[in-house]
C-alpha cells in the first residue's frame, strides 16, 4: 500500500504522463514529449521503488515491535516467578 504522500505524487505523475500522451499527436513536439515521458516513467520507477523501501522498513518494523512484546512480556513473566519464590523463601 502506498503512503498517502507517494500515492498523491504518484497519480500526479501518471496524470502528467497521459497529458503528454494526449499531447503527442503533435509531430512538432514528439521529441519533447518522448522525453517527458521517459522523465516521467522514471519518476514513476523512482516513486514504486520508494514504496517497496518504505513497505520493508514499517513490516520490518512491525516484527521487531512484535519480538520486543514478547521479550518484554516474557521477562515480566520471569520477574514475577522470581518475585514469588522470593517471597515463598522469606516466608519459611
Amino acid at each position: 500500500m502506498l503512503s498517502a504522500s507517494l500515492g498523491a505524487q504518484l497519480k500526479i505523475v501518471q496524470d502528467a504522463l497521459a497529458e503528454a500522451r494526449a499531447n503527442n499527436s503533435n509531430p512538432g513536439n514528439h521529441s519533447h514529449h518522448l522525453d517527458t515521458i521517459n522523465d516521467l516513467n522514471e519518476q514513476i520507477s523512482d516513486l514504486e521503488t520508494s514504496n517497496q523501501t518504505l513497505t520493508m522498513e514499517r513490516d520490518t518494523a512491525r516484527i521487531e515491535t512484535k519480538r520486543a512484546i514478547r521479550d518484554l512480556k516474557a521477562t515480566q513473566d520471569a520477574l514475577s516467578q522470581s518475585q514469588r519464590i522470593i517471597s515463598e523463601l522469606q516466608g519459611d
